[in-house]
């Protein structure tokens, strides 16, 4: 067994970088620093415990030297008590690596982990009350699958990566995203949980699957350019007051009866394609901002009005449905294709500029056209 430090106020600083394996387990107790050289912890049958608090390990010495060196763990990362009251920092500087080649939290949850400063960061299983990266100048990428199914409030800053087969777990309150580029490759699970646009530009990238299995909203206020497939078997996925890209080979199904995909307030580019027995809704406006396919085979609920301005046009290839809408206000090329249904029921529709070409099936209901 190797003890570092006795207690919370420990620094231990290692001038030429800090190496430690063969041991039965390492018991972080106090603080690690080191003048730009790398730290190296744990081997296959080693594991690292945190104790008490917020453990800091620091390759630039609190600033110092602002390059920083590599740090790299070989073994498991372990709370003491698995309460999820025990964290660990990292800052690897400017120039460093952030390397984690066995898991973390898995046998006893540690607390808040959390990048400071790394070029690139490369994780396998983390469980963690809260994952958290303030600087990465690089690319942080999941192996593994990452748990933070209790996380309160954090922020995240850089590029991210989801690998193919990984999961990632995001369970609740609000993330905090500074410039994140997020490009998911594996499955990204959402629960009840705001992905907030806290400074511009950040893009979330969907190469595969986006879950959502249980109940409550999980809310993107960024922009979500969709590759893949977006399954909403339980609760509520919401797009609100952002950007919804989606491809050709894109999906979204709303799998189960009360489960609900929604869209508020969103620019809408490329297509959106959509099924299942759940509910498809724009609770408000959508706008276009190129030549826009709503291709919905079960029902999108239309319930609030459509922008397409110069050069932008709505075309209808599934089902659409304004049953139960207020007035609505359209603007611009709208087009009801062969195959697609239009129904038109309630209140009034207030027209600008609006050019209407049905060549499929046009239901007026209760409506005016003003």
């Amino acid at each position: 067994m190797v003890i570092l430090g006795d207690g919370n106020n420990d620094i231990l600083m290692f001038r030429n970088g800090l190496d430690v394996d063969a041991a039965s387990s390492i018991e972080l107790l106090g603080w690690i620093s080191t003048q730009r050289s790398p730290v190296m912890l744990g081997d296959s049958d080693t594991a690292t415990n945190l104790h008490a608090c917020e453990r800091v390990i620091d390759t630039t010495a609190a600033g110092i030297w602002p390059a920083g060196d590599n740090i790299t763990f070989l073994g498991v990362i372990e709370g003491r008590t698995g309460g999820g009251s025990e964290n660990l920092a990292m800052d690897a500087g400017l120039t460093g690596d952030i390397t984690l080649l066995s898991d973390a939290g898995n046998a006893r949850r540690i607390g808040t982990l959390k990048i400071r400063n790394a070029v690139h960061v490369t994780l396998r299983d983390v469980t963690a009350q809260t994952l958290q990266q303030t600087n990465g100048r690089g690319t942080t990428t999941f192996n593994g699958i990452v748990n933070t199914t209790t996380s309160g409030n954090t922020s995240f800053g850089g590029s991210f990566t989801n690998a193919a087969g990984a999961t990632w777990i995001e369970g609740s309150n609000s993330r905090f995203l500074n410039a994140v580029t997020f490009n998911n490759n594996g499955t990204l699970e959402l629960r009840d949980i705001n992905l907030i646009n806290n400074a511009a530009p950040n893009l979330y990238t969907n190469n595969a699957t986006i879950l959502k299995t249980t109940a409550g909203t999980a809310t993107f206020f960024v922009p979500v350019t969709n590759n893949g497939l977006i399954d909403v078997q339980a609760g509520t996925l919401s797009l609100t007051s952002t950007t919804y890209t989606g491809s050709p080979t894109s999906n979204i199904t709303v799998a189960a009866s009360g489960a609900a995909f929604t869209l508020s307030n969103c620019n809408i580019t490329g297509r959106l394609n959509a099924s299942g027995p759940g509910d498809i809704t724009s609770s408000s406006g959508l706008t276009a901002n190129n030549a826009v396919t709503l291709n919905v085979a079960s029902n999108l609920r239309l319930l609030g009005g459509l922008t397409a301005g110069a050069g932008t046009s709505f075309t209808n290839t599934g089902r659409l449905n304004t049953s139960g809408a207020g007035n609505l206000t359209y603007t611009g090329t709208l087009t009801n294709a062969l195959g697609g249904t239009w129904i038109e029921s309630s209140n009034g529709r207030f027209f600008n500029t609006v050019t209407f070409t049905n060549a499929g099936l046009l239901e007026l209901q209760s409506i005016s056209f003003v």
